[in-house]
């Protein structure tokens, strides 16, 4: 997916349901879900 899904609600800009992340390596990829996992757990 390389986009989010979006709406208009009153206005013309859209507004969007995710955020998106770069992630440059598979190791990265890791680490980033390691401490997101560990952040949610709190």
């Amino acid at each position: 997916m390389t986009r989010f899904p979006t709406r208009i609600y009153k206005s013309a800009q859209p507004i969007h349901y995710g955020i998106a992340f770069k992630v440059t390596s598979p190791e990265a990829a890791e680490q980033f879900i390691t401490k997101l996992t560990a952040i949610l757990a709190q």
